[in-house]
């Protein structure tokens, strides 16, 4: 299986179902906030996975990095945006992957002190715990 594949799996694990939230009405964790000409209610899982490559994977040219850097740094991009996770890729130094999700644990924990992101906050720990043992359990 191409990693692009096994992370689109992942993510949509986590990001699955027709929900409204934040972003507004979200389907596949693709929100109307973030793609407001998109028919968010009957948008197809394959144009998700087509905006997923295009706008996440591509952006962080997931292609060029090896499992498990190129699952992790997308995740990040998906939950936190491109710029956060290339910022995060630029500090991790040696650490790679694992210093990309503290980072992300750190944003999380920072969001968290707000009222608006404080009920979000079990999930993405339960989500980056479970990205960790996917992680660790596969390299």
């Amino acid at each position: 299986m191409a990693d692009f594949d096994r992370a689109i799996d992942f993510v949509l694990k986590w990001e699955g179902g027709l929900t409204s939230d934040t972003g507004g009405l979200t389907k596949y964790g693709i929100s109307q906030k973030a793609y407001p000409d998109l028919d968010i209610a009957n948008l197809t899982l394959e144009q998700a996975k087509a905006i997923y490559r295009k706008d996440y994977w591509d952006a962080i040219k997931g292609d060029i990095f090896m499992w498990p850097e190129n699952i992790v740094l997308f995740n990040a991009a998906v939950n936190c945006g491109v710029s956060k996770a290339l910022e995060w890729l630029g500090q991790a130094e040696q650490k790679g992957w694992r210093e990309i999700m503290l980072s992300q644990i750190s944003y999380y924990t920072k969001l968290a002190y707000s009222k608006k992101y404080k009920p979000y906050f079990l999930g993405w720990m339960n989500r980056t715990m479970d990205l960790y043992k996917l992680v660790n359990d596969n390299t």
